[in-house]
């Protein structure tokens, strides 16, 4: 019989062994974990890291365990990381998991989720801090990614509509999707996408919709703007979660032009493909056969099994056969090694990163082998979203027709596209070199920096002004310029992306046409007469003499009236005829009307419609007027006395003829006309000595020439063949 001490001691040695292959156990387990674990006092010191964590943060494990936990964290995530873990050790929560920021080694910025708990020992050891760390920096990146997709989309000339899969009502919308279909933001958000489609298009089915939110679409329908005008559009359709909710983003562009020219345009951007956050992990213990000794539930939701139809089976019978000979041949380079080993695969469609650990015994042997797979398979998509967006947004920014640029914010030029580039004269190599100011005119930084400082700081996420930019041959280029800020994660501006329209043809334009009009001006203010402008018979210009005329001191009071209500109420239908006829492109004649004073004085006029004139962009009619109440008054005296003359003329006895200077009848009384036989009709304006040809051999033609030669009166008696009388 054996004794009861020696039974206690061998079960205590038992129980020890047991203790040592367990501690043993978890260290290897902790040790060749596929993801960062780490042990650390409550005052954050370092107790335990795995070889996962130091490739994280990029630190050797020597040099960790001289370091504190705040030592690697970013210094803005420091005030949260303290607190939550200050509420752990107090025991006022069990655990947390929370995104954060560690510094690499290499000065980069890893993100990672952080899953952290207590672990209260009854040892010596006490309280000790078990975080569990998993890096996501190529998600957040991927993030990014999607927002910079967001602000291309912003600006983009295509339109983009983000609506729900389920019945097609519009989420959000960009402002070329407000432009294009005449709705505001606020009423395309109460729509569906069937209230933008033509009556004569057929709705996407069911199983359209649901390829469209799987695989993507590309279609062409034709849309209808709020004015029921329509126009054909290229759709692309994908689908996408934000927010949790399932919804297609479509990028539609309006294809009119190419329809009209039959000319193939470059097809729709993809829409980019969803990014899934959450990376999983399966774990599972075989022998070195490839049986299932241990697993845990992840593995089975991914393979399609219950634990208890895969525990005590191979694991090669649940895998592809190609899969399964490419893993068979690993397990047994680690079995033939005795290291642990590394692989990234395929499965099914699904990508896993796994770890294969050997578990080794006393004889060093191994007997069991340990696996961490984490499905990476969101992580493979979102890399190669990535890739994708950045490929895209390079295009975009590359082979843009618009001028861009990506400017530090400190106003260096990060990257320029051709178009500014070619804009500007210089190379992009040339302009790497630059700042944002070195180009701009000297009179418009002051302005510019002063727009450009709330967008830097963050109070502002865009500004727009017109500048002027200085070539590389020292040319003024005028632009209309639109900056916008790009922000990280946490809205912190980290550069700023400008859009620059040339408008210099057209701030020439208007230059001219200024340079013009000031020339018309001096031209019109110089002239003897006085000149208006008119468009529609309001008043538009006026110079001084056209003010004098009216009686008016400002052009501001002419323009109170209309041109016919300054009219003499006798012309006014004559002068509405003559406007409409100018007005038609019709020439007329100068013709003598009257206006009618602000002081109610009538003045008598003699106007016309020289032309039609550009003035201010626009056509409209310049009239030359004339003041004639001076000839009038003249033309009156003059038919004062001329009928005064004709009196005296008819009252007298004797005959009275005379003659201009080239002996042509102007004027004679009744008595000539009854001693000659003709009347005043028959004369005027006849030459005497080809109405009455035998003067000539006459005494009077003698005398008239002597008269006229002289410049003398002259007196004398002659007999006249023309009356046949002594005079």
């Amino acid at each position: 019989m054996k004794h009861p001490t020696n039974d206690s001691v061998r079960e205590s040695k038992r129980a020890e062994e047991a203790l040592r292959a367990s501690e043993d156990r978890f260290r290897k387990v902790f040790e060749n974990a596929s993801i960062g674990i780490l042990i650390a006092d409550p005052n954050r010191n370092y107790l335990a890291v795995n070889d996962r964590f130091c490739e994280i943060t990029g630190y050797s494990r020597e040099t960790l365990l001289t370091l504190g936990c705040g030592q690697i964290v970013h210094p803005d995530d420091q005030e949260m990381d303290v607190a939550e873990i200050g509420r752990l050790i107090r025991g006022e929560s069990k655990s947390f998991l929370r995104d954060l920021r560690y510094v690499h080694a290499n000065g980069s910025i890893v993100w990672v989720r952080v899953h952290v708990s207590v672990f209260h020992s009854d040892s010596q050891e006490g309280i000790q801090i078990i975080a569990v760390v998993e890096d996501i920096t190529d998600r957040k990146r991927a993030e990014e990614s999607l927002r910079r997709f967001e602000l291309i989309a912003e600006h983009s000339r295509d339109i983009v509509l983000f609506m729900r899969c389920d019945n097609g009502r519009l989420i959000e919308v960009n402002a070329a999707a407000e432009n294009a279909y005449g709705y505001s933001r606020e009423e395309l958000l109460a729509l569906s996408i069937h209230a933008l489609r033509a009556a004569e298009t057929q709705a996407l089915t069911v199983s359209q919709m649901a390829e469209a939110d799987v695989h993507g679409i590309l279609f062409e329908t034709i849309h209808r703007r709020k004015d029921g005008s329509t126009f054909p559009v290229e759709v692309s359709s994908q689908g996408a979660t934000v927010d949790g909710v399932r919804m297609l983003i479509s990028v539609v562009r309006d294809i009119t032009e190419r329809k009209e020219m039959k000319d193939a345009l470059q097809e729709s951007e993809e829409s980019l493909n969803a990014i899934f956050n959450a990376a999983a992990q399966a774990i599972f213990l075989m022998n070195t056969s490839g049986i299932i000794l241990a697993m845990n539930a992840f593995l089975s939701e991914r393979i399609g099994h219950k634990p208890s139809e895969m525990l005590g089976r191979c694991i090669y019978d649940f895998l592809p056969a190609d899969v399964a000979a490419s893993r068979r041949a690993r397990v047994q380079e680690v079995i033939r090694t005795g290291r642990m080993i590394r692989i990234e695969d395929q499965s099914e469609g699904r990508w896993f990163d796994s770890t294969i650990y050997p578990i080794i015994d006393g004889e060093g042997r191994v007997t069991r082998l340990a696996v961490f797979a984490n499905d990476i398979t969101e992580h493979k998509k979102a890399k190669e979203a990535l890739r994708e967006s950045e490929e895209r947004f390079r295009s975009a920014f590359d082979k843009g027709a618009i001028p861009m640029t990506l400017a530090a914010l400190d106003s260096r030029l990060l990257f320029v596209n051709a178009a500014f580039s070619k804009m500007l004269g210089y190379s992009e190599a040339e302009l790497a070199e630059m700042s944002f100011f070195k180009i701009t005119h000297p009179d418009d930084i002051a302005a510019n920096q002063a727009g450009l400082a709330p967008v830097i700081r963050g109070e502002k996420d865009s500004f727009r002004m017109e500048k002027r930019y200085i070539r590389k041959d020292s040319r003024i280029i005028w632009a209309d310029m639109s900056t916008s800020s790009v922000r990280d994660a946490n809205g912190k501006p980290l550069y700023y992306v400008t859009y620059v329209q040339d408008t210099t043809e057209r701030k020439l334009a208007e230059q001219a046409l200024r340079e013009s009009e000031r020339r018309y001006r001096m031209l019109v203010d110089s002239a003897p007469d006085a000149v208006i402008v008119h468009r529609e018979g309001r008043f538009l210009y006026s110079n001084a003499l056209a003010l004098k005329l009216y009686g008016a001191e400002t052009l501001e009071q002419l323009q109170s009236k209309t041109v016919l209500d300054l009219v003499h109420p006798k012309y006014r239908e004559t002068v509405s005829e003559r406007m409409k006829r100018v007005e038609a492109g019709e020439s007329v004649e100068l013709k003598e009307t009257a206006v009618v004073r602000f002081d109610g004085q009538v003045v008598p006029i003699e106007s016309v419609a020289s032309m039609m004139i550009n003035y201010e962009g626009e056509p409209a009619v310049q009239v030359t007027i004339r003041d004639i109440t001076e000839r009038k008054r003249a033309e009156e005296v003059v038919r004062a006395s001329t009928k005064k003359t004709e009196t005296v003329l008819a009252s007298i006895t004797d005959m009275y003829v005379s003659y201009d200077n080239e002996w042509r009848f102007v004027d004679l009384n009744p008595v000539a006309e009854k001693l000659i036989g003709r009347t005043r009709q028959e004369l005027i304006g006849k030459v005497l000595w080809e109405v009455f040809p035998q003067l000539r051999e006459s005494e009077i033609h003698e005398h008239y020439l002597k008269a006229v030669r002289d410049k003398c009166t002259s007196s004398f008696e002659a007999y006249s063949p023309a009356t046949g009388h002594w005079h």
